[in-house]
């Protein structure tokens, strides 16, 4: 679907606010040269797939060519709009240092992103991205360490396994593995209960009726 700023302005004016918000909250919002491109682009491409899960996870890589195609032919950028990431065409075009001929070698880190917060004594660690492999969100519920004795947080931290085993899990359902309320997961010596989550626990999934929840 392609937007025209002359006909579709409010289309492009929430994108240029999203990525004000990006670099005001988060540590991954688009740097000064991508909004300054944001801020002249004219033309805009929409691009989305529903498919039935399949194995190769084509969709994707069919998505990324298009966009790179449309970045070959235009000086612009591109914002995944599940992970919330933005890429200049530089970046993206750089892949193909990775090795692969399709110039997009699979990195969770580049298609997935994990926000934190804070709920009371619990610290809930989110994905952002899974969707796009046909999976649920991720939520991972642990107690804060450092906690006071009137239920404030001296330092906020969350215990050292948590990150891990966020991305071990996401790891593996990006790779095609199910996993469904009742299962038991288990990582290294750890086990955990998933369960579906519910709206309004924890933070920018919260709403998403697809999500699961890992607890210890």
């Amino acid at each position: 679907m392609y937007r025209d700023r002359a006909t579709d302005a409010s289309h492009f004016t929430g994108l240029e606010t999203a990525a004000g918000l990006a670099r005001e909250h988060t540590s991954i919002g688009p740097p000064d040269g991508a909004v300054e491109r944001l801020h002249r682009a004219q033309f805009g491409a929409f691009l989305q797939a529903e498919v039935q899960d399949p194995s190769d996870l084509g969709y994707l890589q069919v998505g990324w060519a298009i966009a790179r195609w449309l970045l070959q032919h235009g000086d612009g950028l591109v914002m995944d709009a599940e992970s919330g990431r933005w890429w200049t065409s530089e970046e993206l075009l750089s892949w193909e240092a990775g090795g692969w001929p399709t110039g997009r070698r699979f990195l969770l880190e580049r298609e997935v992103r994990f926000s934190t917060s804070i709920e009371e004594t619990t610290c809930v660690v989110a994905t952002l991205g899974l969707v796009k492999f046909g999976r649920p969100e991720l939520r991972c519920l642990v107690g804060a360490e450092d906690v006071n004795a009137s239920g404030t947080f001296a330092t906020a931290t969350i215990p050292g396994w948590v990150n891990e085993t966020m991305e071990f899990v996401a790891n593996r359902l990006a790779l095609a593995v199910q996993l469904r309320p009742g299962d038991v997961l288990h990582h290294g010596s750890m086990s955990f209960d998933v369960e579906r989550a519910h709206p309004g626990v924890g933070t920018e999934t919260g709403s998403q009726p697809d999500a699961l929840v890992i607890r210890r």
